[in-house]
């Protein structure tokens, strides 16, 4: 692992030049072991149940903080915890076979489920993310990693809702592109980023951050709309908003189609700018219904639809035509739209 990665982490977790003792603790079942047999989540070398992936995860980190801290870090087993953190701490693992991720995320702006059986996380406005299967088989997972500051220790909740988000730690964590797409968000503060692992032949292959989003907005227009989106997007940044469009961001390194996969994954909202173009464009059209078929899936709203051009309504989209719509023609259509990308 590149010695940048080290460098990273250690500014990342955030726990100063000298911490006094950093633990890392991997939830165990209460009930000791009854046997030496290597049993599903049964490790001889413990005295309780543990689980690999909470503990293959937890190596990552403790490999990470050890270069940075050596001697200050340590792994252990627990199934009871202070409710207080007594020194700095990152606790390993989603419910239910964590009892102390859901209680050291429930007032957060993502927290998992009230019921430790139920595998899902609640993000804001109502969005939910949940595990996607295909023929029985998990082909997306989440993982959590979670930052609060109580009574001066710092307290990180690294946490899968399956074990393929748990697995997924060792992929990111150890990466230093991950930490390199964080720098919009202060470290030195309580943060969450969540992270969606990709599934491929029952191993974690690739993984991309879902939140915090980098950008407020994603502008998606037609080519031949550039100049009006242009203004748009400049008011937008003029009042403070992260605003994506193709030639605002553009870097040529990156295909293109991958460069607009990637910012309209990590955009709050995608802003439909329709006009007869737009609607005679395939990419904006898949585009749109690419969010808007996600946004009935996960149950929140990050579709807004703009006429920057007056349009027959029958020209729209069967699935556009019942939603709101602004429209640049309509008196205090900019002020509705800044207030619906600050909800």
């Amino acid at each position: 692992m590149d010695s940048e990665v080290y460098k990273l982490a250690k500014e990342f977790f955030g726990f100063g030049h000298r911490p006094k003792e950093i633990k890392i603790f991997v939830p165990g079942k209460e009930r000791p072991r009854n046997t030496f047999t290597l049993q599903c989540a049964n490790y001889p070398l413990f005295d309780h149940y543990v689980f690999p992936d909470d503990l293959y995860s937890a190596m990552r980190v403790y490999s990470l903080l050890e270069r940075s801290y050596p001697g200050k870090v340590e792994v252990a087993f627990a199934y009871k915890l202070p409710k207080l953190p007594d020194c700095h701490r990152v606790l390993i693992g989603g419910p239910p076979t964590n009892p102390f991720a859901n209680a050291a995320t429930r007032n957060c702006p993502i927290h998992f489920d009230p019921d430790p059986e139920i595998r899902i996380l609640h993000g804001a406005n109502k969005r939910k993310y949940e595990i996607d299967f295909q023929d029985d088989r998990i082909r997306e997972d989440y993982c959590l990693i979670s930052k609060r500051t109580v009574n001066k220790k710092i307290e990180f909740v690294i946490a899968g809702l399956r074990a393929y988000g748990q697995m997924g730690v060792d992929l990111f964590l150890g990466q230093e592109e991950f930490y390199e797409r964080l720098r919009n968000i202060p470290w030195n503060k309580d943060f969450q980023v969540l992270v969606k692992v990709e599934v491929t032949q029952n191993a974690v292959s690739d993984w991309r951050i879902v939140s915090p989003e980098r950008f407020d907005a994603f502008l998606c227009h037609s080519g031949h709309d550039q100049k009006r989106v242009l203004q748009i997007a400049n008011r937008l940044e003029n009042q403070g908003l992260s605003v994506w469009r193709y030639q605002v961001q553009r870097k040529p390194t990156l295909p293109v189609v991958t460069k607009i996969h990637q910012a309209l994954n990590n955009s709050k909202y995608l802003v439909a700018c329709l006009s007869p173009s737009f609607l005679n464009s395939p990419w904006c059209l898949h585009e749109l219904e690419s969010r808007i078929h996600e946004q009935i899936n996960t149950g929140s709203s990050r579709v807004i639809v703009l006429g920057i051009e007056t349009l027959d309504p029958q020209r729209l989209p069967q699935y556009v035509r019942h939603m709101d719509r602004l429209s640049t023609k309509d008196q205090g259509w900019f002020d509705d739209l800044l207030k619906s990308l600050k909800e």
